[in-house]
C-alpha cells in the first residue's frame, strides 16, 4: 500500500504506520531540507549615474539563501563584457531593461536597470537679443539652455556685446560633456548718418518755383526720414524728397535714418526773382533842340532792352545810348535774367527841326525922307542870330 504525501517546507515530519490486522504501529520520521521557494536576490550598480555621453555598464550582484549559484538572464539589448572573471552589462542607449534571477529551485526575480543619463545630443542655446531691429547703439546677445551647461570661452560668460555688426561662437557643453558651438550674429548696427545728394531744377535765375530733390540713401537700405522747414512744399510724386520752394533763402534739412542717425543739410537757394525790372530814364537834353535826342536807361538789374521802333540803339563808351529823331513815346520793353518782363517808357517832345516861317513888317513902304524901321516876325519862338540878336533894324538909306 503506497500513500503520497504533498509537504511544503522543510522540517522533520512523524507518521505513524498502523497494522490494524495485527494491531501493531511504528513511527516513521521523514526529514525534509531541499525544499526553497524563497526567490533570490540582487542588486544593481552602474558604472555611472551623472549624464554621460558614454555606455552604461550595469553589475548585477546576485544572492541566495541556499548560498547556490543564481543564474542571471540579461536583456537582449546588453552586450556582455567579462572583466576579471565578472560580467558586465553594457547599455549604448536610454531605456528600462530587465534582468531575470533564477536560482537552482527555479525561483526567479526580476532586477529592472532604470538607464536614463545617457545624453549624447549636443546642447541647444537659446540666444536673446536687446533689439533686433536697427539701431546705433550696441546689441547685447545673452545665451540661455534648457539644460545645465559651462560656457567654454568668453570667460564663461553667457553675455556678448555687439559694438558693430560682425558674429561670435559660444562653445557650450552639457552635463554629458557634449560640445557645441552656438553662433551670434548681429547686422543691423548703423552708427553712419544718412548721405544725400541734393540738385535743383535750375541753378540759372528764374522767376519760377525752384524744385529741390533731395535724393537720399543709407548704408542700412531702409527709407530715409527727411524732416523739412517751412517753405518747402511737397511734390506728390512717386519718388519722395522733391518739394517746390518759392522764396530764396538758407533751409536747414534733417535727414534721420531707420536707427537715429542724423544728419543735417543746408540748402541754399537764391536764383529766385520775381521782382520786374526797371530803369531810370535820362535824355541828353530836355530844351527844345533841332538835334536828335539821345535816351540814357539806368537799368535796375542786368536785362535785355528791346527798342520800340523809331529808335537807334547805338554804344558809346560801353554803354547802350537810344537815339530819338523825333517826338514821341517810346516803350522799352526790359526782360531780365530771371524772364521777367516790364515796359518803360520814354516821352519826348522837344525836338524841333522845322526852321521858322518868319517875316518882315516896315513902318511905312510911302516914299520918304526919313528912315524906315523893319521889324521881324515868326509863327513861333525864335531867335535872331545876327543884327546883335536884335529883331528890329533901321535903314537910313535904301539897301537890304
Amino acid at each position: 500500500i503506497e500513500t503520497v504525501y504533498e509537504i511544503r517546507q522543510n522540517g522533520l515530519f512523524s507518521f505513524i504506520v498502523k497494522d490494524f490486522q495485527r494491531n501493531l504501529s511504528n513511527e516513521v520520521n521523514v526529514i525534509i531540507n531541499n525544499i526553497d521557494s524563497i526567490k533570490p536576490e540582487g542588486s544593481l550598480v552602474y558604472s555611472e549615474t551623472k549624464p554621460t555621453r558614454n555606455d552604461v555598464e550595469v553589475s548585477v550582484i546576485a544572492s541566495d539563501n541556499t548560498n547556490q549559484k543564481v543564474d542571471i538572464v540579461p536583456p537582449a539589448e546588453a552586450r556582455v563584457q567579462n572583466v576579471g572573471g565578472n560580467d558586465r552589462y553594457v547599455f549604448s542607449e536610454n531605456g528600462s531593461y530587465d534582468f531575470l534571477l533564477r536560482d537552482v529551485a527555479g525561483n526567479e526575480t526580476v532586477l529592472t536597470a532604470e538607464i536614463m543619463n545617457i545624453d549624447r545630443e549636443p546642447p541647444t542655446g537659446i540666444l536673446t537679443y536687446s533689439t533686433e531691429t536697427w539701431t546705433k547703439e550696441q546689441v547685447t546677445v545673452e545665451l540661455t539652455c534648457d539644460d545645465t551647461i559651462t560656457i567654454l570661452n568668453n570667460n564663461g560668460s553667457g553675455s556678448f556685446t555687439f559694438y558693430n555688426n560682425g558674429s561670435f561662437v559660444f562653445r557650450i557643453m552639457d552635463a554629458a560633456g557634449n560640445i557645441s558651438e552656438v553662433p551670434a550674429q548681429v547686422t543691423w548696427i548703423d552708427k553712419e548718418p544718412p548721405a544725400a545728394v541734393v540738385s535743383y531744377s535750375t541753378m540759372n535765375r528764374t522767376n519760377l518755383d525752384v524744385l529741390v530733390i533731395i535724393d537720399t540713401s543709407d548704408n542700412s537700405g531702409q527709407t530715409v526720414q527727411i524732416n523739412v522747414p517751412e517753405g518747402f512744399e511737397p511734390v506728390v510724386v512717386e519718388e519722395k524728397g522733391q518739394y517746390l520752394i518759392s522764396g530764396n533763402g538758407t533751409y536747414q534739412v534733417t535727414l534721420v535714418d531707420i536707427a537715429g542717425n542724423e544728419r543735417k543739410l543746408t540748402i541754399t537757394v537764391n536764383n529766385i526773382d520775381k521782382t520786374l525790372p526797371t530803369a531810370a530814364v535820362e535824355y541828353s537834353t530836355t530844351s527844345l533842340t533841332n538835334e536828335n535826342v539821345e535816351i540814357r536807361l539806368t537799368l535796375s538789374e542786368e536785362a535785355t532792352v528791346a527798342c520800340p521802333e523809331g529808335i537807334l540803339a547805338v554804344e558809346k563808351d560801353g554803354n547802350m545810348v537810344y537815339i530819338a529823331h523825333e517826338n514821341g513815346e517810346y516803350t522799352f520793353k526790359l526782360t531780365d535774367l530771371a524772364q521777367n518782363v516790364n515796359t518803360i517808357t520814354a516821352e519826348i517832345g522837344n525836338i524841333d527841326k522845322k526852321p521858322p516861317a518868319g517875316f518882315v513888317t516896315y513902318s511905312t513902304l510911302e516914299p520918304t525922307r526919313g528912315p524906315v524901321i523893319v521889324r521881324v516876325f515868326a509863327d513861333e519862338d525864335f531867335v535872331v542870330s545876327n543884327n546883335l540878336n536884335s529883331v528890329e533894324r533901321i535903314f537910313s538909306e535904301n539897301g537890304s
